[in-house]
Parts: structure tokens; sequence; C-alpha cells
């Protein structure tokens, strides 16, 4: 049950988070004039979450719940179906907006849209299309009697002028209040064929700077969210903070630049776009980690590898990311051995790293899935193989610090011995858990690799060049792979291949039924076709698409 301080916003801002990840892709900025839920709001506003379609997106939630995706998200919250994660919030609502006839009993025109805000002053706001007065009228009682405020009321509202200029009109507004004669807590009014909300303090004022916003002043009319949403391009949900946001618990805000979203879907998939901007002087720091290279790499993985992942900018620029994705604590342990990772490694690479992993196809499940996260307690290339190519700048100087790294073993708690192969000094990792990476320099390509036979098979495929062997399969998502600064693709046909191929013995004692149960829990994946994010940099900051593609 919804809480009664909670927010006339809140509960649209509830619906709004359940559709945020299922809606199409409609959000064009409105043509001159247009009628427009945003032109009801400041040019500028605190925070806006705009939904173009309202009636678009309750149909793709309804498509997308009938997928066995969705029960599989279901049944990892503790739900039977999805039913009973949707049901409540419909109730809660007091409509069902995966039907036309939902939008209908609550007097409400989905086509037209929504627009949630918190205005110039803070308040907040809603801004829905209107098919039915009355029925709308009605469904606004039912919603404050929810937030405690059940005396209906009216209010007047009078535009502040410049001194000597004629009043303007004043703005009629229905109000709910938790007692009559109070403060109230609910208040809207009608028109071009919208219904303004604003709720709890302020309500009011809100409601009247709304309906008394020239178009010119509107966001409908705003130079910076136009701009804002061609870079997004056309979506179903679109949320923009242009001055960034504040985070509970913290200091200051967060996205100081401003922050937008975008969200699409249908029966194909979802589709989500973030734009960061950042501040001149990083956004010189970061054109670097916007070059697009690698591709010739990425052919040389294993062609049954169902992670890709391709780092296409200058290493240095992309320390932060490639931090984050190593063993924590390793840059640390890098420089006590006395190898500075941003000068000796990273600057030694090219662009164009690239990295793939592969289910270990000896993978042993007996003793279970690791809860340990530490690499010194679990052995990850018991479970997955791994295979990183990188050209670099200096042969020569990386062979020296490949030699460092060699030395400087015990700082890694491993121990590290070297061989001659084929002409290349190869060297191998063992540490408590077992074998570790294996790595050497084959002309000017580094190749690192961790599984049993992995880095002979490697070194193979880099020596026979014109036998390309992996590639996305998926033409849209090879398209985003290939022209994005990095991206990663995740191959789900792939995985579920190798989890479906894993042996009942591999499941140790019992593995018959184990197996059988892991195998219900792949089938519904198997309408999926596979999920890829991409990292870009344009004029004024970062670009970050993710999409999960569907069957």
């Amino acid at each position: 049950m919804i809480a009664r301080r909670l927010s006339l916003l809140a509960l649209v801002v509830a619906l709004v988070a359940a559709l945020a990840g299922c809606g199409g892709c409609r959000d064009e900025a409105p043509a001159a004039r247009e009628a427009s839920p945003l032109a009801f709001l400041p040019q500028e506003p605190q925070g806006v979450v705009h939904v173009p379609d309202l009636a678009k997106v309750g149909q793709t939630v309804a498509q997308l719940e009938k997928t066995q995706l969705a029960e599989l998200a279901a049944a990892s919250y503790g739900a039977r179906n999805t039913e009973q994660i949707l049901g409540p919030l419909v109730r809660q609502l007091g409509f069902d907006p995966r039907k036309p006839e939902g939008f209908a009993a609550a007097g409400l025109d989905g086509k037209r849209g929504l627009a949630v805000a918190q205005d110039e002053a803070g308040a907040q706001l809603l801004v829905i299309g209107v098919a039915d007065e009355a029925r709308f009228a009605a469904y606004v009682a039912g919603l404050a009697k929810k937030l405690g405020a059940t005396a209906a009321g009216e209010a007047s509202w009078q535009a502040p002028v410049p001194e000597g200029a004629p009043a303007a009109k004043p703005v009629q507004v229905k109000t709910f209040a938790a007692a009559a004669g109070g403060p109230a807590r609910v208040a809207w009014a009608l028109r071009d064929g919208y219904a303004v909300v604003g709720s709890e303090a302020g309500a009011v004022d809100a409601v009247g700077r709304a309906l008394s916003r020239p178009w010119e002043k509107s966001l409908a009319n705003s130079p910076g969210y136009r701009k804002m949403a061609g870079k997004l391009g056309a979506r179903d949900l679109t949320v923009w903070m242009p001055q960034g946001m504040k985070v509970a618990g913290r200091r200051g805000k967060q996205f100081e630049n401003g922050l937008a979203l975008g969200f699409s879907a249908s029966a194909k998939g979802v589709n989500a776009r973030a734009l960061l901007p950042r501040g001149a002087l990083e956004l010189a720091v970061l054109e670097p980690a916007g070059k697009s290279a690698g591709a010739e790499l990425v052919k040389l993985l294993p062609a049954d590898d169902f992670l890709a992942i391709r780092l296409g900018g200058e290493p240095q620029a992309l320390q932060p990311v490639i931090e984050g994705m190593l063993p924590r604590g390793l840059f640390v342990r890098l420089r006590r051995a006395g190898i500075d990772p941003s000068t000796e490694i990273l600057a030694q690479l090219q662009p164009g790293i690239v990295v793939g992993l592969g289910l270990n196809p000896d993978i042993d499940l007996s003793g279970g899935l690791p809860v340990e996260a530490s690499i010194s307690a679990t052995n990850s290339f018991e479970f997955v193989n791994a295979t990183i190519y990188a050209k670099v700048k200096d042969p020569a100087r990386a062979a020296q610090v490949l030699e460092k790294l060699a030395a400087g073993a015990e700082h890694f708690r491993m121990k590290v011995t070297t061989e001659e192969q084929g002409g290349a000094k190869v060297y191998r990792a063992t540490y408590a858990a077992g074998e570790g990476m294996s790595w050497t320099l084959q002309g000017d390509t580094l190749i690192a690799t961790g599984g049993k036979g992995v880095l002979q098979k490697a070194r193979a495929r880099l020596a026979a060049k014109d036998q390309p062997i992996f590639e996305v399969r998926d033409p849209s998502a090879k398209q985003v792979f290939q022209a994005s600064a990095s991206a990663a693709h995740l191959d789900m046909p792939r995985l579920t291949k190798a989890l479906r191929a894993i042996p009942e013995s591999a499941y140790g004692i019992g593995g018959f039924r184990i197996k059988a149960v892991v195998e219900t829990w792949v089938n519904l994946l198997d309408e999926v076709k596979g999920v890829t994010a991409s990292f870009s940099v344009d004029d004024e900051g970062l670009v970050v698409d993710a999409d999960l593609g569907l069957k």
C-alpha cells in the first residue's frame, strides 16, 4: 500500500519507472507550437521525464510481459509471474496502462503523452493528456484520497506583474486538502487538452505558473532540450536533468554538467542511451578515448566465445575503464613491483585492446559455483577461458616491461616461469588457486590468455591472419560493435549452447537432476539474441548505449 505521505508525483514516477525499459522510440523534439506537455514546463527544469505516447508504452509492456525473459526477471524477484509484480502497481495507479480501456476509465488520452517535472521553483508537476474531464476529475479525486486529501475546493492564482503593468487574468485551480480550508495537497487545472497537476507544498502556485507560461519560454521551445533530444534519437521515454542530480548520502551533485537518458523498446528488444556532458578541460582529456580501433583483432578471438570486448581509445585515456575491469588492487600491486601502470603498460599499447571470454569445455561444477570473489581463492579459468590481444608501440620496450613483471611476481602472490616457444618467450603464472594467465609477445602483438591450451590456439590464429574466426553475428549488434569507439557484445545463443553442452558428470553427484534444472533456466534465455553496450565521445561529452536484442 502506498504511504499517505507519498506525493502524486511519486505515483506517476512509479508508472514511469515500471515502463522505463519498455518503451518504443518516439521522443522527437516537438515542432513549433505543437500541442505538447512540454509547453507547460520551464525551459530548464530541475528535472523532467517525458513520455510522448503513453498508450504505446503500455502496449509494449503488455507485449514484453509475455516473454520468457520477463518471466525470468519476475522469478529473480521471487514472483510467480509478471502479473504478480505489475498487478499491485496497476491497483495503485487506479487504471491499467496496458489496455486502451484502462486509459478511458481514468479519462486519459494516452496518445497525448505525459511529462513529470520539477519546475524552476522545485515544485512537482504532472502534465498528462485528458480525453474525458469528468472521468479524469474522479480519477484525481481517487489519487488525492490516497494522499489523505479528501476536501475538494477551488483556488485562484494571480501571476505577478511588473509595476504599472495591467494584471493578468487569474488562473482558476481545483484543489484537494486534508481538511476544508487547509493548504492544498493536490491542485489541478485543464488547458489545451492537458491536465496540469501539482502536489504537496506550492501545488497551486506550480499549476498557476505552468498555465500562465508563454510557449516561447517553455521547454517545448528550448534549444537545449531539442539538441539533447536530437542526440538521443526518437525515444519512448526521455529523462533530462540539465543541472545534474543530488544523490542521498553524497555531497554536492552528481553529473554537474547534466545528464540525459533515453529508453525505447518493442517486441524486438530494449535500447537505452545516456548522454553525459563534460566541461571543456575534461572533454579534451576524454577525446583520445573516443578513437575506434581494434576491429582487425576481434576476428582472432575463438569462434565460440560468448563475450567480446573491444576498447578502441588510447589505453591511457581509458585507464579508469580498464582498471575497473581488472581485479581490485592490481594496479596497486603493479606499483609495488616498480611498474607504473600508466606509463609502462597502458602507454606502450596501441588503441584497440580486444578481450574474449568463452566457457571452459572441461568445466567442473561438482563443487558448486564459486562464492569467494578473491582471485587468490578461486581460479576463474576453471570456469571460463580468456583471450586478450593488444598491439604494442615498441616491441623492444614492451619486452622489457614483461621481464620486469615476471621479476616482481611475488607482489602478485604468484610464480612466473618462462620458456621459448616458436621463437617467442612465453610466460606462465601459477598461484595458490592453480594455473593463472599465460602471455607472450608475438611480433608487435601482446597475447594474454587464461585456460588450458588457450595460448597456443591464440598464437596459431594470429599466425593465420587470413583466416578470420570470430564475428558478431547479429547485424544490428555488429554495426554498433564496429562503429563505436569501444563496445562489448554478449552473444546469448553462444552462451546458451555452451551451457547446454555441459555434461551431467560436470555437476557431480545427482548431475542429471542439476543439469535438468539448469536447462530449464537456460530455456528462458532462448528468445534473447544478445546484449550490446558501446561507448563514444562526441563534441559535448560521453555517449553510452546499451541494447538488449530479442528474437
